[in-house]
């Protein structure tokens, strides 16, 4: 009797490509029908966790639509998308908070997404992303990778027309500030952070005081926004040193949110109702000396026909309080199929 031996995998290199019209990513997920949101809904998504694709047939909005923990991007595939004088798709205050092994890419449809793999197949690789929803752009999953994929390793090397989201247009924050004279009673407000260009905008300095004691306050520094979250705010001080924002996107250090990211791509029609809204606001503050964070990216790309006005905000969070200051403002609006250089 022949005894079978046992073949080890080989490896293997597969080249994944978006397809005419996005076909192929449309395909990769498993769709969730026509749905209609007539209630306040949030959609799954875990806590600083990857950014998730939530894929739809026909889709009417017609409450808010947020999601349920800040993260990384969420990405919604829609077939056609209408949304009523109620409808919102709402990323207020849900900027993810970042890590240094968080690499500041642009958040991208890959034209060419390497996958190599050998214990692991592809077959295996690909429902794993299907099944969890994992955006297949998401360059810090890449990075970071989950356990389910085993020992696959991916790779965008190369962009699929314009950034959905883009890095480099992520703005700084307000730089650190000093009481100008110590030794007279000398208030001065906060740097507020900039605004981003198709993407986050930056979070405020602190402002500083003085009460003329020989000790000048010092404002902390803003953070730099990133693809994921508006930057964080600093808090300011008075005969003391304020603390700079955390570095990575996500809450500042006196704990005001920034706005969140995430895109609507719908291949077909569009229709939006007087009163509906695009939403990404970081949140306001009234403390004496405190920054402000900055806000969000948020955003419709359609591929078919627009019916009614696109209505969007991603403004930076307002410091009220005195000496106060205003994040930076991020990036809402409205892109087609064509102008992404999808078509």
């Amino acid at each position: 009797m022949a005894i079978s031996r046992l073949t080890a995998p080989s490896a293997w290199t597969h080249d994944w490509t978006p397809g005419p019209g996005l076909a192929n990513l449309f395909d990769l997920y498993p769709s969730r029908g026509d749905v209609t949101i007539g209630a306040a809904t949030n959609l799954a998504t875990d806590l600083d966790g990857p950014s998730k694709v939530f894929r739809y047939g026909a889709l009417t909005i017609n409450a808010e639509l947020s999601i349920t923990n800040r993260a990384r991007p969420p990405i919604i595939l829609c077939d056609s998308l209408a949304m009523g004088a109620s409808g919102k798709f709402v990323l207020d205050y849900l900027g993810a908070r970042g890590e240094s092994s968080w690499p500041a890419a642009d958040w991208v449809v890959p034209q060419i997404l390497r996958l190599q793999g050998k214990a692991i197949s592809l077959r295996t690789v690909l429902a794993v992303i299907a099944a969890d929803g994992i955006f297949i752009g998401d360059p810090v999953f890449w990075v970071l990778r989950s356990a389910g994929l085993g020992d696959c390793t991916g790779t965008i090397v190369s962009a699929f027309g314009a950034a959905l989201i883009a890095a480099a247009g992520c703005a700084p924050g307000g730089e650190a500030q000093r009481a100008p004279n110590p030794t007279y009673n000398s208030q001065c407000p906060g740097n507020g952070g900039f605004a981003g260009a198709n993407a986050p905008g930056g979070g405020a300095g602190g402002g500083a005081g003085s009460g003329g004691t020989n000790q000048s306050g010092y404002g902390g520094r803003g953070g730099q926004a990133r693809p994921w979250s508006g930057g964080g705010a600093a808090t300011g001080a008075y005969e003391g040193i304020g603390l700079d924002a955390w570095p990575f996107g996500g809450p500042g250090s006196n704990g005001l949110r920034p706005g969140g990211s995430g895109l609507i791509l719908c291949r077909g029609d569009v229709t939006l109702a007087d009163g509906h809204q695009f939403s990404a606001k970081g949140e306001d503050g009234t403390t004496t000396y405190y920054g402000a964070p900055g806000g969000g990216r948020i955003g419709l790309i359609h591929g078919g026909v627009l019916t009614g006005v696109f209505n969007g905000t991603a403004a930076g969070g307002v410091n009220s309080g005195a000496y106060g200051a205003n994040g930076g403002d991020g990036v809402a609006d409205c892109r087609t199929f064509a102008q992404m250089g999808w078509s």
